[in-house]
Protein backbone atom coordinates (compact mmCIF):
# COMPACT_ATOMS: atom_id res chain seq x y z
CA UNK A 1 0.00 0.00 0.00
CA UNK A 2 1.22 3.63 -0.43
CA UNK A 3 1.95 4.00 3.48
CA UNK A 4 4.21 0.30 2.74
CA UNK A 5 6.38 2.38 -0.65
CA UNK A 6 5.91 5.71 1.38
CA UNK A 7 8.42 4.35 4.56
CA UNK A 8 10.58 2.87 1.94
CA UNK A 9 11.10 6.53 0.36
CA UNK A 10 10.15 4.71 -3.39
CA UNK A 11 10.65 6.20 -6.33
CA UNK A 12 10.13 4.48 -10.06
CA UNK A 13 7.36 2.87 -11.44
CA UNK A 14 4.67 0.48 -10.37
CA UNK A 15 3.46 -2.12 -12.49
CA UNK A 16 -0.46 -3.76 -12.29
CA UNK A 17 -3.84 -3.88 -13.05
CA UNK A 18 -5.95 -0.36 -12.84
CA UNK A 19 -7.33 -1.31 -9.86
CA UNK A 20 -7.92 2.24 -7.55
CA UNK A 21 -5.68 1.22 -5.06
CA UNK A 22 -2.63 0.97 -7.70
CA UNK A 23 -3.68 4.04 -9.59
CA UNK A 24 -4.34 6.06 -6.35
CA UNK A 25 -0.91 5.01 -4.87
CA UNK A 26 0.56 6.84 -8.00
CA UNK A 27 -1.62 9.88 -7.28
CA UNK A 28 -0.97 10.10 -3.57
CA UNK A 29 2.93 9.83 -4.11
CA UNK A 30 2.65 13.38 -5.89
CA UNK A 31 4.59 12.20 -8.76
CA UNK A 32 7.61 9.91 -7.26
CA UNK A 33 5.77 6.90 -8.14
CA UNK A 34 4.66 6.54 -11.91
CA UNK A 35 2.02 4.21 -12.15
CA UNK A 36 2.35 1.19 -15.73
CA UNK A 37 -1.12 -0.56 -16.35
CA UNK A 38 -0.87 -4.01 -17.64
CA UNK A 39 -1.63 -4.09 -21.14
CA UNK A 40 -2.95 -8.27 -20.48
CA UNK A 41 -5.87 -6.50 -18.89
CA UNK A 42 -6.63 -4.11 -21.12
CA UNK A 43 -6.57 -7.58 -23.92
CA UNK A 44 -8.57 -9.41 -21.93
CA UNK A 45 -11.08 -6.78 -21.78
CA UNK A 46 -11.40 -6.60 -25.87
CA UNK A 47 -11.37 -10.42 -25.91
CA UNK A 48 -14.22 -10.57 -23.94
CA UNK A 49 -16.13 -8.60 -26.53
CA UNK A 50 -15.61 -10.78 -28.79
CA UNK A 51 -19.40 -11.70 -29.31
CA UNK A 52 -20.11 -8.46 -28.45
CA UNK A 53 -18.95 -6.14 -31.58
CA UNK A 54 -16.59 -9.16 -33.20
CA UNK A 55 -15.50 -6.72 -36.05
CA UNK A 56 -13.75 -3.79 -33.78
CA UNK A 57 -12.84 -6.46 -30.94
CA UNK A 58 -11.22 -8.42 -33.68
CA UNK A 59 -9.16 -5.36 -35.31
CA UNK A 60 -8.11 -4.47 -31.73
CA UNK A 61 -6.64 -7.78 -30.98
CA UNK A 62 -4.70 -8.05 -34.36
CA UNK A 63 -3.38 -4.66 -33.06
CA UNK A 64 -2.23 -5.78 -29.52
CA UNK A 65 -0.88 -9.44 -30.90
CA UNK A 66 1.48 -7.14 -33.37
CA UNK A 67 2.55 -5.31 -29.73
CA UNK A 68 2.89 -8.86 -28.04
CA UNK A 69 5.39 -9.62 -31.69
CA UNK A 70 7.49 -6.67 -30.85
CA UNK A 71 7.83 -7.60 -27.42
CA UNK A 72 8.79 -10.50 -28.24
CA UNK A 73 11.37 -9.85 -30.18
CA UNK A 74 12.34 -7.33 -27.66
CA UNK A 75 13.33 -9.46 -24.88
CA UNK A 76 16.73 -10.26 -25.29
CA UNK A 77 17.73 -7.07 -26.27
CA UNK A 78 19.26 -4.54 -23.55
CA UNK A 79 16.42 -2.12 -22.12
CA UNK A 80 17.51 1.07 -24.10
CA UNK A 81 17.82 -1.12 -27.47
CA UNK A 82 14.03 -2.42 -26.00
CA UNK A 83 12.80 0.99 -25.67
CA UNK A 84 14.62 1.83 -29.21
CA UNK A 85 12.65 -0.46 -30.86
CA UNK A 86 8.83 0.18 -29.02
CA UNK A 87 9.38 3.63 -29.92
CA UNK A 88 10.34 2.93 -33.72
CA UNK A 89 7.79 0.02 -34.09
CA UNK A 90 5.37 -0.11 -31.12
CA UNK A 91 4.44 3.26 -30.79
CA UNK A 92 3.05 4.16 -34.55
CA UNK A 93 0.63 0.54 -33.10
CA UNK A 94 -0.39 2.39 -30.20
CA UNK A 95 -1.54 5.43 -32.59
CA UNK A 96 -3.40 3.07 -34.30
CA UNK A 97 -5.46 2.10 -31.27
CA UNK A 98 -5.77 5.24 -30.08
CA UNK A 99 -7.47 6.55 -33.78
CA UNK A 100 -9.63 3.44 -34.05
CA UNK A 101 -10.69 3.90 -30.45
CA UNK A 102 -11.65 7.87 -31.48
CA UNK A 103 -12.77 7.51 -34.53
CA UNK A 104 -13.90 3.95 -35.69
CA UNK A 105 -16.56 3.23 -33.03
CA UNK A 106 -19.59 5.45 -33.55
CA UNK A 107 -22.10 2.18 -33.73
CA UNK A 108 -21.17 1.17 -29.81
CA UNK A 109 -23.27 2.36 -27.31
CA UNK A 110 -22.72 2.37 -23.52
CA UNK A 111 -24.33 -1.04 -22.35
CA UNK A 112 -21.54 -2.91 -24.87
CA UNK A 113 -18.77 -4.56 -23.48
CA UNK A 114 -17.04 -3.34 -26.08
CA UNK A 115 -17.72 0.09 -24.93
CA UNK A 116 -16.74 -0.98 -21.43
CA UNK A 117 -13.11 -2.27 -22.95
CA UNK A 118 -12.36 1.38 -25.16
CA UNK A 119 -13.15 3.22 -21.97
CA UNK A 120 -10.99 1.41 -19.99
CA UNK A 121 -8.33 1.49 -22.44
CA UNK A 122 -8.51 5.16 -23.27
CA UNK A 123 -9.79 5.88 -19.38
CA UNK A 124 -5.86 4.48 -18.51
CA UNK A 125 -3.74 5.07 -21.46
CA UNK A 126 -0.92 7.39 -19.73
CA UNK A 127 -0.27 3.71 -17.37
CA UNK A 128 -0.80 1.47 -20.63
CA UNK A 129 1.43 2.58 -22.81
CA UNK A 130 4.61 4.22 -19.79
CA UNK A 131 6.48 1.33 -21.41
CA UNK A 132 7.19 3.52 -24.31
CA UNK A 133 8.85 5.98 -22.34
CA UNK A 134 11.30 3.25 -19.93
CA UNK A 135 12.60 -0.02 -21.87
CA UNK A 136 12.88 -1.83 -18.28
CA UNK A 137 9.34 -1.83 -17.80
CA UNK A 138 7.77 -4.78 -18.96
CA UNK A 139 4.60 -4.99 -21.40
CA UNK A 140 1.95 -6.83 -18.95
CA UNK A 141 2.20 -7.99 -14.94
CA UNK A 142 1.45 -11.68 -16.47
CA UNK A 143 5.43 -12.81 -14.64
CA UNK A 144 3.99 -12.02 -11.19
CA UNK A 145 0.38 -12.65 -11.34
CA UNK A 146 2.02 -16.59 -12.22
CA UNK A 147 4.04 -16.65 -9.44
CA UNK A 148 1.07 -15.12 -7.47
CA UNK A 149 -1.23 -18.43 -8.94
CA UNK A 150 1.34 -20.70 -7.32
CA UNK A 151 0.61 -19.40 -3.65
CA UNK A 152 -3.47 -19.48 -4.77
CA UNK A 153 -3.01 -23.13 -6.22
CA UNK A 154 -0.28 -23.48 -2.78
CA UNK A 155 -3.55 -22.32 0.07
CA UNK A 156 -6.19 -24.51 -1.80
CA UNK A 157 -3.21 -27.83 -2.10
CA UNK A 158 -1.32 -28.05 1.28
CA UNK A 159 -3.72 -27.06 3.62
CA UNK A 160 -1.32 -26.13 6.31
CA UNK A 161 -1.38 -22.35 6.38
CA UNK A 162 -3.88 -22.78 9.81
CA UNK A 163 -2.38 -19.40 11.75
CA UNK A 164 -0.39 -16.44 11.14
CA UNK A 165 3.46 -17.89 11.82
CA UNK A 166 2.61 -20.68 9.47
CA UNK A 167 1.88 -17.97 6.81
CA UNK A 168 5.16 -16.12 7.10
CA UNK A 169 7.10 -19.37 6.97
CA UNK A 170 5.03 -19.87 3.77
CA UNK A 171 5.20 -16.46 2.63
CA UNK A 172 9.08 -17.12 3.54
CA UNK A 173 9.43 -20.70 1.57
CA UNK A 174 7.53 -19.12 -1.71
CA UNK A 175 10.00 -16.16 -2.22
CA UNK A 176 13.30 -18.56 -1.78
CA UNK A 177 10.90 -20.66 -4.70
CA UNK A 178 9.69 -18.09 -6.84
CA UNK A 179 13.59 -16.28 -6.54
CA UNK A 180 14.79 -19.83 -7.89
CA UNK A 181 12.50 -20.25 -10.61
CA UNK A 182 12.96 -16.60 -11.73
CA UNK A 183 16.86 -17.07 -11.86
CA UNK A 184 16.71 -20.70 -13.35
CA UNK A 185 17.91 -22.32 -10.58
CA UNK A 186 17.13 -26.16 -9.88
CA UNK A 187 14.62 -25.38 -7.05
CA UNK A 188 14.73 -28.97 -5.19
CA UNK A 189 18.95 -28.01 -5.15
CA UNK A 190 18.53 -24.97 -4.20
CA UNK A 191 16.28 -25.29 -1.30
CA UNK A 192 18.60 -28.67 -0.22
CA UNK A 193 21.33 -25.88 0.11
CA UNK A 194 19.75 -23.37 2.05
CA UNK A 195 18.80 -25.92 4.36
CA UNK A 196 21.80 -27.66 4.69
CA UNK A 197 23.75 -24.12 5.21
CA UNK A 198 21.43 -22.87 8.11
CA UNK A 199 21.85 -26.15 10.05
CA UNK A 200 25.52 -25.63 9.57
CA UNK A 201 24.98 -22.00 11.50
CA UNK A 202 24.73 -19.82 8.39
CA UNK A 203 22.69 -17.06 9.09
CA UNK A 204 23.41 -15.21 5.59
Amino acid sequence: NNGFLGRLRYEGTLLGDCYGANTGISIRSGGSIIHAACVAHARRKVEAALGNHKVHAKHLLELFRLLYDIEDEAREKSASDRLLLRRSRSLPIWNRMRAYLEDEMPDIVSTDSIYDARRYILNQWSGLTAHLCDGQIPIDNNLCEQLMKQVALGRKNWLHVGSVGSGYRTATLMTIVSSAVRNDLDVATYIEDILNELLSGNRD
